[in-house]
C-alpha cells in the first residue's frame, strides 16, 4: 500500500511584539526596514506568494506613522493577495482584557482595513497566554469560522483539528500550532537543506495530523521576509521525499485543510484552553506589575461603563457624539493590551510609557465627561433644594441603590458665604470645614433627594486655587474654590439613566467642634443590618452574617511568600516561609460616619525578607519593614464589606495575598470571565506531560466558593489572579496583591520547564513602593448564581459615577430618568453608537446558568430594533411592541442589538 504524500501549506509572516525586550521605538526602527525591504521583495517577485503581517493593523499603521507616502503601495499589494492584513488592531492577551475589549480590538482593526479595501478574517492568536472560554463565541460573532493558536491546549486536545465550544453552543475550527508559531523560520538557502529539514517536519507533525494537510509558520519574532524564498521552495519541492510543500496563505490553507477533514471525525472540545500539555502558558503573568492590571481596569471600565453610556445618554437627547475622541482614547487603551505589554513581562522603559498611554486614555474621558457636564445643566431645578448638584448614573441593566464618591466644587465666593484673600488662602476667622486633605470628617454639606436629605459624609476638603472658568471667546478667570471630596448613599438610580441630587453647603465658623456625626470609638467592633463585624488580634476580621448565621474568621489576614520566579512564571523558593504582620506591631481604629458607614482600620508592620538568597533556594535573612493598613468599611443599606489594603513595600522576590478561610471545605470555585463565569476544581489536576506548573486561576470582577449552604463572593477592582486552596479547617480563597521579581525571563526554575523569553533585568518588577488594593467580601446564602451575589460585585467593581451639573430653573430634562431597562441576569457591557452607521448598539449577555426569558425595555424612541453579530451586522430584526423587545437568552449567550 502505498504511502499518501503530504503537503505541507508554508505561510510567510513575522510574529510582531510592539514592545518587548526593547522599547516601542526601538522595535519601530526594525519595522521600518522590516517592511521597506518586504514591500520590494514583493514587488520585485512575482513568485513571493504572500506575507501576513501577524493578524494585527498596528505593525501597518505604526509604519505609515513614518512612511505615509507608501501607502498606495500597500494598499495594492493587500489587494492583490500579496499583503495580508488584518483582522485586530493588536494581538491581545486574551485573558486579562475585557470581553468588550476583544469585540473593540476587532472593530478597530476593521477600522484601519477597511482602508486597503481587503482583509483576512481568521482567528489568528499565535501567543496568547491561554484562552478563555467565550473566545469561540467571540470569534464566531465577528464573523469567524477558523482559529489558530499554539498555548494553552489542554491535555484531552490529542489532534492538531478539533471543534471548540463555548459555553452558549458556539463552535469554531481550530488548527493547533502544537510545536509554536517558527517552526518555518531561518529557512536555508540551500534547496538540498530545505528538503532534508522538510522531510524531517512531516515525520514530526504527522502523528498529530488528522490528514495530509500540514501547516507550516515561516517566520518568527521579529524576523524579516527573505529574498531567496520563492526560490528555495522551488528547488526543494524537487528534491523532498514525503511530500511538497506549497507557498500560500492562511486563508488558503483552511480552504484545504476543510476539504480533506469532510467525512471525518473531529473531536469537539469546551470550556477554556488554559493547559500547559503542549507549551508552557506563563500564566503568572496576570499578577505580574499588578500595577498595570488596576490601570487597566480602571480606564477600561471608565470607557466602557461611564464615558460612553453617559455621552450615549445625552446623544438620544440631541447633544453631539465625541466619536472620535472616544476612539483615540480607545486607541490608547488598545495599544496597552498586546501580552508583552499588560501581562508586564517586558522591560521597565516599556511599562513607563503604558502609564502614559493609559493617563492618556484617562485624560480623554475625564475631559470628555468634563464637557458633557454642559449639557446636563438642562436638568430642571424644579423642587431642588440646594445650591449645587449632581446628576447620578447607572449603566448596569436594573434599578441600584449604593455609595457614591462624588467630587464637587462648592463655590463659596460666588455664593457670597467664604471670603479669599490675594493670595487664595481662605482667612482663618470664616472657614467653611476644618479639617483638610483627606482627614476623616463630617459632612458639612448635606445632600437632597427632593424633600429627603440622604446620609452623606465628607472624605476630604481643600481650598483649591487653581480652577479655571473657560468661556471660549475670551480668556479663561481663575479663582478659589472649596474642593469636597463627599461619600453618601443614593437609593433606587434608574437603570441605564440618571438620577438627580443635590446639595446644601453646611458653612461653619472658624473653631467649630467636630460634629458628633463623626466618632472615633474605642472599640474594635462595628455592625449594621447585615453583618457584624471585629477585628482579631492576627491583623485580620471576624464576619458573622446575620442573615446565614455563618462565622467567618480571618477575613483579610495578608499573608507573604517568597516568589523567586520572573515576570511570566511563579516559582516558591525550594525552602519557602510564610511571613504574617507582626502582631505586636498592630493597632485598630473604629469609626462611626453617621448614617453612611462605620469601619475598622488594621495597621501594623510586615518584618520581610529582603529577597531571596542562595541561588533562590531560600529567602534573606536580612528583614525590611513594610508598612500595611486594611480598613474594612460597612456602608447602611449595602450587602458587602468593602476594604482596601495600603501596603509599602520595600522588599524584592515575594508574592503577597489577602486571605480569605471559608470554614467549609468546597470542591469547585467560579469566577467572572470574559462574558462567562467559569468553574474550575479546587484540588488541580496536574497534566502528566506539565510544561509549566500552576494552581492560580484568573478572574474579572469576582471569584466564589460556596458550600451546601452559604458561601463567600470575592469582589475586586482590577485584581485578575485568585487561588483557592484546602487547609485542615476548610478551603481558602487567596487573591494576589502583589507579585514582585526582577528579570523578564530566567532561564530554568522548578516550575516551569523551558525559559519564558529572554533573560533581561527589570528591576521595577519589584514594585516597590506604595500601593493600594480594593475588594469587597459579599457573604450569601446558597451559591454565587441562586444569591444573585455576582450583582452585588459587579456593584462593587463599576461603581456609580455622577457628574456635578448646574440645573437651570427651566431645564427641558427631567431630574430622573431611564432611557433603557432589562431583566435581572442580564450585564450591559457596551451601549453606544454604531460603528459604522446611523443606530445605537447594546449589548449584553446572560451571567447565569440558566435560560432567561428577557424583555427590553425602551424608554426613547426606537423605530427599529435588529438582532447584530457582535462585528455589528444585521442577523434579523426583532418584534417590537410598546417599546418592548422579548429575547430568550440561554446561558452565557451575548446578545447584541442594533437600534434606529
Amino acid at each position: 500500500m502505498a504511502v499518501s504524500k503530504k503537503t505541507i501549506y508554508a505561510v510567510s509572516k513575522t510574529h510582531w511584539d510592539r514592545e518587548w525586550y526593547l522599547d516601542f521605538q526601538n522595535f519601530r526602527v526594525r519595522l521600518v526596514r522590516l517592511v521597506d525591504n518586504l514591500l520590494d521583495i514583493l514587488e520585485r517577485d512575482p513568485g513571493y506568494v504572500s506575507f501576513m503581517m501577524d493578524g494585527q493593523m498596528i505593525p501597518i499603521e505604526d509604519y505609515l506613522a513614518v512612511k505615509p507616502e507608501a501607502f498606495d503601495r500597500i494598499k495594492k499589494l493587500v489587494l492583490d493577495g500579496r499583503l495580508v492584513i488584518g483582522p485586530w488592531y493588536v494581538l491581545p492577551d486574551e485573558v486579562l482584557i475585557s470581553g468588550e475589549s476583544h469585540i473593540r480590538n476587532w472593530l478597530m482593526g476593521e477600522r484601519l482595513s477597511r482602508k486597503f479595501g481587503k482583509k483576512m478574517n481568521i482567528g489568528y492568536l499565535p501567543d496568547s497566554f491561554g484562552h478563555p472560554s467565550q473566545m469561540p463565541q467571540i470569534l464566531a460573532g465577528l464573523g469567524m469560522k477558523q482559529m489558530t493558536f499554539w498555548r494553552g491546549a489542554t491535555e484531552d486536545v490529542d489532534k492538531n483539528e478539533f471543534y471548540w465550544e463555548s459555553p452558549d453552543g458556539s463552535k469554531i475550527f481550530v488548527n493547533l500550532m502544537p510545536i509554536g508559531y517558527s517552526t518555518g523560520a531561518e529557512f536555508p538557502d540551500d534547496p538540498d537543506l530545505l528538503a532534508k529539514r522538510l522531510d524531517k517536519y512531516i515525520d514530526d507533525s504527522s502523528p498529530r495530523a488528522s490528514t495530509d494537510v500540514l501547516y507550516l509558520s515561516n517566520g518568527g519574532d521579529h524576523l524579516e521576509a527573505v529574498p531567496y524564498l520563492s526560490k528555495v521552495i522551488k528547488g526543494a519541492n524537487q528534491k523532498m521525499k514525503k511530500g511538497k510543500i506549497v507557498h500560500t496563505t492562511l486563508e488558503e490553507f483552511f480552504t484545504a485543510l476543510e476539504k480533506e477533514i469532510k467525512g471525518k471525525s473531529i473531536k469537539t472540545h469546551k470550556g477554556e484552553m488554559m493547559g500547559t500539555h503542549t507549551a508552557i502558558i506563563l500564566t503568572s503573568t496576570i499578577s505580574t506589575r499588578m500595577y498595570l492590571k488596576q490601570a487597566n481596569f480602571e480606564v477600561q471600565s471608565l470607557l466602557e461603563n461611564t464615558l460612553e453610556p453617559i455621552h450615549s445618554f445625552a446623544a438620544l437627547q440631541g447633544y453631539p457624539y465625541p466619536k472620535e475622541l472616544i476612539l483615540e482614547a480607545w486607541r490608547s487603551l488598545l495599544q496597552n493590551q498586546p501580552h508583552d505589554s499588560i501581562c508586564g513581562c517586558s522591560i521597565d522603559a516599556v511599562h513607563r510609557d503604558m502609564i502614559y498611554r493609559y493617563n492618556q486614555s484617562r485624560e480623554i474621558g475625564s475631559a470628555l465627561l468634563d464637557r458633557c457636564s454642559i449639557f446636563y445643566n438642562g436638568i430642571s431645578a424644579e423642587g431642588l433644594k440646594g445650591d449645587i448638584a449632581a446628576a447620578v448614573f447607572n449603566s448596569s441593566g436594573i434599578s441600584r441603590s449604593d455609595t457614591l464618591n462624588l467630587t464637587v466644587d462648592l463655590d463659596p465666593v460666588l455664593m457670597g458665604k467664604i471670603d479669599f484673600n490675594e493670595t487664595g488662602n481662605k482667612k482663618a476667622k470664616v472657614i467653611t470645614i476644618e479639617d483638610l486633605l483627606g482627614r476623616d470628617i463630617p459632612a458639612s454639606v448635606k445632600a437632597f433627594d427632593g424633600e429627603k436629605e440622604i446620609p452623606c459624609f465628607l472624605n476630604s476638603a481643600e481650598v483649591f486655587t487653581g480652577k479655571l472658568k473657560l468661556n471660549p471667546y475670551t480668556f479663561p478667570n481663575q479663582y478659589c474654590t472649596l474642593r469636597c471630596n463627599i461619600t453618601l448613599l443614593v437609593k433606587d438610580v434608574p437603570p441605564m439613566g440618571y438620577k438627580t441630587i443635590s446639595f446644601k453647603p453646611v458653612f461653619s465658623a472658624s473653631g467649630a467642634k467636630t460634629p458628633a456625626s463623626c466618632e472615633t470609638l474605642p472599640i474594635s467592633e462595628i455592625e449594621n443590618e447585615f453583618f457584624k463585624v471585629c477585628a482579631d488580634t492576627d491583623g485580620s476580621f471576624k464576619v458573622f452574617d446575620k442573615k446565614t448565621k455563618a462565622l467567618y474568621t480571618g477575613i483579610g489576614r495578608l499573608a507573604d511568600s517568597g516568589d523567586c520566579g520572573d515576570e511570566y512564571t511563579y516559582c516558591p523558593p525550594e525552602y519557602d516561609s510564610t511571613v504574617f504582620a507582626d502582631p505586636s506591631s498592630l493597632s485598630i481604629k473604629t469609626v462611626k460616619n453617621g448614617k453612611v458607614s462605620q469601619a475598622i482600620s488594621v495597621s501594623g508592620i510586615f518584618h520581610l525578607p529582603e529577597t531571596t538568597i542562595d541561588t533562590d533556594v531560600r529567602r534573606s535573612g536580612k528583614l525590611v519593614d513594610c508598612s500595611f493598613t486594611t480598613r474594612l468599611t460597612l456602608y447602611y443599606g449595602i450587602p458587602r464589606l468593602d476594604m482596601e489594603t495600603q501596603f509599602d513595600n520595600k522588599a524584592e522576590y515575594h508574592r503577597l495575598r489577602v486571605l480569605f478561610p471559608l470554614g467549609f471545605k468546597a470542591g469547585l470555585s467560579v469566577s467572572a470571565g470574559a462574558f462567562s463565569v467559569d468553574e474550575r476544581p479546587v484540588e488541580k489536576v496536574i497534566e502528566p506531560g506539565w510544561q509549566e506548573y500552576f494552581t492560580t486561576n484568573p478572574q474579572k470582577e469576582f471569584c466564589d466558593v460556596s458550600g451546601d449552604e452559604h458561601g463567600l463572593t470575592i469582589a475586586n477592582r482590577g485584581l485578575p489572579e485568585f487561588e483557592v486552596y484546602n487547609e485542615e479547617s476548610g478551603s481558602v480563597i487567596a487573591v494576589t496583591l502583589l507579585r514582585c521579581v526582577g528579570e523578564i525571563s530566567k532561564w530554568k526554575m522548578r516550575t516551569r520547564k523551558d525559559r519564558g523569553g529572554w533573560l533581561v533585568f527589570a528591576p521595577e518588577g519589584q514594585c516597590k513602593g506604595a500601593h493600594s488594593f480594593q475588594y469587597s467580601v459579599i457573604p450569601h446564602k446558597e451559591t454565587w448564581e441562586t444569591s444573585a451575589s455576582y450583582i452585588e460585585a459587579r456593584n462593587f467593581a463599576v461603581p456609580l459615577s455622577a457628574l456635578p451639573v448646574t440645573p437651570t430653573a427651566k431645564g427641558p430634562l427631567p431630574q430622573t430618568q431611564s432611557f433603557l431597562s432589562l431583566s435581572k441576569g442580564l450585564n450591559v457591557t457596551c451601549f453606544k453608537p454604531c460603528e459604522f452607521e446611523e443606530g445605537h448598539i447594546l449589548r449584553f449577555y446572560n451571567t447565569t446558568t440558566k435560560k432567561i426569558k428577557g424583555a427590553v425595555e425602551f424608554k426613547f424612541p426606537v423605530k427599529k430594533a435588529f438582532m447584530a453579530g457582535l462585528n455589528e451586522e444585521t442577523l434579523s430584526e426583532l418584534t417590537l411592541t410598546g417599546g418592548k423587545v422579548q429575547i430568550d437568552v440561554p446561558p452565557f449567550w451575548i446578545v447584541t442589538l442594533k437600534l434606529r
